[in-house]
């Protein structure tokens, strides 16, 4: 645990489109965000247009994913 809080606080770790286990991409993070504000989609519309789960679209819009993205 010491090792992973390690590389969080110097900013070691792989994150957005540099992780290996991406699927999306600091745009499309961007327009799944606007779409939802903008109340174009829904999560599970989004989710599927996205090729993702709609666990994972959440996760997006409350930036507990993707954090770094603006």
């Amino acid at each position: 645990m010491d090792n992973s809080n390690d590389a969080v606080a110097r900013d070691r770790l792989p994150r957005g489109v540099d992780s290996p286990r991406a699927r999306v991409t600091e745009a499309d993070v961007i327009e799944m965000r606007r779409m939802y504000r903008d109340g174009e989609e829904d999560q599970f519309s989004l989710a599927k247009r996205f090729k993702i789960a709609q666990t994972t679209v959440s996760a997006i819009i409350r930036r507990k994913n993707w954090r770094h993205v603006a």
